[in-house]
């Protein structure tokens, strides 16, 4: 490390002295608190981390890997946290220049980017198949991140051209460099995946219920990190080198990585509120103003209780049953409206199967058994082509999900294999 010249080792001991002892609060308090709030944070992450593996072990290659990436580049960071911390008051207690030296605060950028790309990565691959694996996604994303990165290497390598704190301001380039891509990848990041969720309402309760609560999840674990970056950002400019900044800086990529672990682990939790109650069938009442694919036609009914036939209309108070199979796979499914019967929709027709399905989304739903007709006259069976469905509605006798629909999976951008929740 440089040496700053012109001075003897007691006169910067000296000047450090006066200069810290006036303010203990603004350059020791931060160390302190920083070094206590990532050590919660990591207990968290262990937690996490158990619940994790317990509730879901059949995540996809791809998310155990970023997973246990970021938990031991995590584990990494603390033991480096208390190596810096022991060197700056265990062995070197009453040491006050070792306080404002950058042996060890340089290498803080290059293990905070590390952890919080590969967080971030993790969230451009859920807002890629969320939108149908658009190539403009990582287009768009992917600069950003890799610039962040060189920011992060660049303050690391003009940290280690300087002796100490007091000439932190040359940094300030790469520093906002880093910082600020960091900021607009979260942002731009969080902004894609919501907008699409959102435009994936259906106008079914119980669907546009579960859409919102991904809404929220993906907020709630973006807005800490973005809250701590636009802080330390304001912290450094004001003053770049006070403790308030390795304040910030000691605990910021942990709050990536718990945030990760809290949109892994609320799956599970959804799960089971789909899964309450003694039957598995869950009354989703439609609300047309929500509906973004526009209102049922006329004359195709919606299975809306009892005594509701094939003439209840678009405006009629009806309901749809979210299923939970039982391979996992839930339905109605994002981006769709529940359709009526087959049998309800073409009459008595003789045809019967366990799904159907639209071609324009690929929806899928259980078909559930036609109540008799109350009228005495019966109903002509009309012949299997176009004119009998609504857009696109085809009978479908497959046993299981196909299409390219968004669902749940995708926006939870759950683990294991395509049939599993």
């Amino acid at each position: 490390m440089p040496v700053r010249e012109g001075f003897t080792t007691d006169q910067l001991e000296e000047l450090a002295k006066l200069g810290l002892q006036k303010h203990l609060g603004l350059y020791i308090g931060p160390f302190i608190l920083g070094f206590a709030l990532d050590s919660m944070l990591f207990g968290c992450l262990v937690q996490q981390t158990i619940w994790n593996l317990i509730w879901c072990p059949k995540d996809r290659l791809f998310i155990r890997i970023i997973l246990f990436s970021t938990i031991i580049l995590s584990f990494i960071t603390t033991i480096f946290i208390d190596v810096f911390m022991f060197h700056n008051f265990a062995s070197g207690f009453g040491n006050w220049y070792r306080i404002v030296e950058v042996e060890y605060v340089i290498w803080f950028p290059i293990l905070d980017a590390a952890t919080v790309t590969l967080v971030q990565i993790f969230y451009l691959e859920r807002a890629y198949r969320l939108h149908d694996r658009a190539k403009w996604v990582p287009i768009t994303v992917l600069p950003f991140i890799l610039t962040a990165v060189s920011g992060a290497l660049g303050s690391t390598i003009m940290g280690s051209r300087i002796p100490d704190t007091y000439s932190i301001k040359i940094t300030y380039p790469p520093f906002y460099t880093w910082i600020g891509s960091t900021l607009l990848v979260d942002l731009y990041i969080t902004f894609i995946i919501s907008y699409k969720l959102i435009k994936s309402r259906t106008g079914w309760s119980e669907t546009d219920l579960m859409i919102n609560k991904l809404i929220a999840v993906s907020v709630e674990t973006q807005l800490p990190s973005l809250i701590i970056a636009v802080a330390f950002m304001v912290s450094y400019g004001i003053k770049p080198d006070s403790g308030v900044n390795i304040f910030f800086e000691i605990f910021h990529p942990k709050v990536h990585v718990v945030g990760l672990l809290t949109v892994l682990n609320s799956r599970n939790d959804m799960r089971n509120k789909m899964k309450s109650g003694t039957s598995n069938l869950i009354e989703n009442t439609y609300n047309k103003r929500n509906n973004n694919t526009g209102p049922i036609p006329s004359g195709i009914g919606y299975e809306a209780g009892a005594g509701a036939g094939a003439g209840a209309g678009a405006g009629a108070d009806a309901h749809q049953h979210t299923v939970i199979l039982d391979n996992g796979d839930i339905v109605p499914r994002l981006g769709t409206i529940m359709r009526p019967s087959m049998d309800t929709a073409i009459g008595s027709s003789s045809y019967s199967s366990p799904y159907y399905k639209s071609s324009e989304k690929g929806f899928l739903s259980p078909s559930p058994s036609p109540s008799p007709s109350p009228s005495p006259t019966p109903t002509p069976t009309p012949s299997p082509d176009d004119s009998m469905y609504d857009k696109g509605l085809r009978p479908d006798t497959t046993n299981g999900p196909t299409g390219s629909e968004i669902d749940l999976k995708d926006a939870l951008n759950l683990g294991g294999s395509p049939r599993e929740f």
